[in-house]
């Protein structure tokens, strides 16, 4: 089987990053090609809107290179959401006019940013792209319960396989974890942050009501919780993620209650259990999945986010046996060790 992957992102792009490039090893290097729709670098650049304008123009291109002259050779094409963004589903149309199987995988529920865009034109033109491209798929891999139900009145051909986590990099290290600070910690990116901001105030007051509370974000982007005093804004470093979330005592997955937002996976969760940390987030079917029973905690509205900050500070203990319990799930149902083989197994049901 040889099989070109065509990613949205490079290796730097954090979904790219844990959908396709985590797995490559898994793959005889004779196996695969890639080939990113946005090359290194794109990713630093994302504040910039004219550097950005003349990276799209550039991905364009070579995509459309690689659709045109590059497929012949490739008995499957994976592709990550979709060959060009805001762009009409042509290249699709054209892989299915030359009878070329492709699969999709989903980790965002993108039919959302069409659907509900706010341009009339975008919604004339794409409100449809991403149903057409699932329609014509040769098959669809999803990461959360949500993306599997919408895609599934699309296209028979349905797998769910969660975001998951390389086990070698989240060894953990044996610790005396007799701190008696209460560090409540977040972890995201600039897209996210939004996320976080929708419950600042409570967190801000919780932190200066509790004189041994402290608040760890990394990844944030934004302005609500600059210059407070036990508040720590870290960047985030592929090398020291382990550590900063190793100095969480509870980690957190807020999110604002709109279609695109119930697609999510959940991966924030994911990376906490797998720190054997016990988390709070809004109660969205991906996330209660996640929990698989353990004793998570999950929060709507300011009161009960307030509400679960406090249980946690009380029961410690409590909180320690929910991480183990944590930690154990993800061993079991989220790591690549054990989700690499469904992806094999399904690429070769389709070539096959």
């Amino acid at each position: 089987m040889n099989v070109l992957f065509l990613p949205k992102y490079s290796a730097d792009g954090a979904s790219s990053r844990y959908r396709t490039y985590q797995y490559l090893p898994f793959f005889s290097k004779s196996e695969y090609t890639v080939s990113p729709f946005f090359s290194e670098g794109y990713i630093r650049c994302l504040g910039n809107r004219r550097k950005r304008k003349i990276y799209f123009v550039k991905s364009l291109m070579h995509r459309i290179y690689v659709i045109l002259f590059c497929l012949c050779k490739y008995d499957l094409i994976v592709v990550e959401k979709e060959l060009v963004p805001y762009f009409p589903p042509i290249l699709e149309y054209l892989m299915l006019k030359i009878r070329k199987q492709y699969v999709l995988d989903f980790d965002d529920a993108i039919y959302c940013n069409y659907q509900n865009h706010q341009s009339n034109i975008v919604r004339s033109f794409l409100g449809n792209k991403i149903d057409k491209i699932t329609m014509w798929a040769a098959g669809i891999v999803t990461g959360s319960p949500e993306l599997t139900t919408y895609f599934q009145k699309l296209n028979r051909n349905v797998i769910e396989i969660p975001t998951s986590i390389d086990l070698s990099r989240y060894e953990l290290p044996t610790i005396n974890n007799d701190s008696k600070e209460f560090v409540i910690g977040w972890i995201g990116s600039r897209s996210t942050s939004q996320h976080l901001d929708s419950i600042a105030d409570v967190l801000i007051d919780f932190i200066l009501t509790h004189s041994n509370a402290k608040l760890h974000l990394i990844g944030y982007y934004g302005k609500a919780f600059e210059n407070f005093k036990n508040i720590s804004i870290i960047q985030w470093d592929a090398m020291t993620e382990l550590a900063d979330i190793l100095e969480f005592t509870i980690g957190i997955m807020p999110l604002i209650d709109r279609p695109f937002e119930h697609g999510k996976c959940g991966f924030k969760l994911i990376q906490y259990m797998a720190c054997e940390k016990p988390t709070i987030s809004t109660p969205f079917i991906a996330n209660l999945k996640i929990d698989n029973g353990n004793g998570n905690l999950f929060a709507s509205t300011d009161k009960e986010w307030n509400e679960c900050l406090e249980w946690g500070y009380n029961n410690r203990a409590s909180l320690e046996e929910v991480g183990k319990k944590n930690r154990k799930t993800v061993v079991e149902k989220y790591s690549i060790q054990n989700n690499h083989s469904k992806y094999i197994d399904f690429y070769n049901s389709i070539v096959k």
